[in-house]
């Protein structure tokens, strides 16, 4: 999404048009949401939101340290300019 559909998602948020609707999708029929806990909601969209655990499982430890960074809220990310790896680290493309 473009950051003019994104300024127009929190409007709609703030107002109470759209609603966050946490947990898992049990099935879609027709508008209706049925989530994993059986509630069922009235949708005329629904956006999907994952999370990922960032890591670099197949790089040794003190190589993948030196890539991530932690938020001050402790998430972490990837310590790079626009995702690109470390000029030091030439192997890595």
């Amino acid at each position: 999404a473009n950051l003019k559909e994104h300024v127009e998602y929190r409007k709609l948020l703030e107002s109470g048009r759209i609603q966050f609707a946490a947990g898992g999708i049990a099935s879609l029929q027709g508008r209706r949401v049925i989530t994993t806990e059986g509630e069922e909601l009235e949708a005329d969209e629904v956006v999907l939101c994952t999370g990922y655990h960032l890591s670099f499982p197949f790089l040794p430890s003190e190589l993948a340290d030196s890539f991530l960074a932690r938020s001050a809220g402790g998430r972490r990310h990837l310590n790079a300019y626009k995702l690109v790896m470390h000029p030091a680290e030439p192997t890595l493309c």
